[in-house]
């Protein structure tokens, strides 16, 4: 089971896999955690199930927090002087808000009873 909060700060290995997934070489990675990139690599081999959590969840969570990012720069950029642009941002937001809800409530009606 991949461990989650706090404690993932204080793992060597999650730090490697968030590194990784950030864009970071091997070495790269390796040297945020002080060692060489074949020992990051024996390291992540040696715990390859626990690895691949690790990197879904890394990718999970920067994924979310791109997200985020894209989000805030359309909202800024909604409100742009130049129409075309604010109109292109507002229609962009509205699909990724639809597509939101559109998804959510298909999961809705899978766990929903049949009275609901």
């Amino acid at each position: 089971m991949v461990l989650t909060g706090p404690e993932l700060l204080n793992d060597r290995l999650f730090l490697a896999a968030e590194a990784r997934v950030s864009g970071l070489s091997w070495e790269a990675a390796a040297k945020k955690q002080t060692m060489t990139g074949e020992e990051l690599r024996k390291l992540a081999y040696d715990e390859l199930p626990r690895w691949k959590e690790l990197l879904r969840e890394a990718e999970r969570i920067l994924l979310r927090e791109t997200g985020y990012e894209a989000l805030l720069i359309l909202r800024n950029l909604m409100r742009n002087l130049d129409p075309k642009i604010a109109r292109d941002c507002t229609v962009a937001f509205f699909k990724i808000n639809m597509t939101n809800v559109r998804h959510r409530m298909k999961s809705r009606r899978k766990n929903s009873q049949p009275d609901d």
